[in-house]
């Protein structure tokens, strides 16, 4: 994948191939990248994380790090770019 940058544009090209705009980033860390730093503090508190479908996987962004962190819906499929729910579809 040529490091983060490298799976950062793999992300960026799959949401465009489908039609999604906005950012989107490999969730992966590096001695110069943390996970933490990769989400604007502005918005790490105040914004579910959300699935292709707009259901909610997450509370927020600091609840994936915190002590008493939510886990993951049950039930709430992650879905791949082009739409598979990489829990359940054999590609995975």
């Amino acid at each position: 994948m040529r490091g983060i940058r490298g799976a950062d544009f793999l992300c960026f090209q799959q949401a465009r191939a489908v039609g999604l705009k906005g950012t989107f980033r490999a969730f992966l860390s590096s001695k110069l990248q943390d996970l933490y730093t990769i989400v604007r503090r502005s918005d790490r508190a105040g914004y579910p994380i959300m699935n292709l479908k707009n259901q909610v996987l997450l509370s927020s962004w600091d609840s994936i790090f915190s002590e008493d962190s939510s886990k993951m819906r049950e039930n709430v499929p992650l879905y791949s770019f082009d739409g598979r729910d990489i829990l359940r579809d054999s590609a995975w």
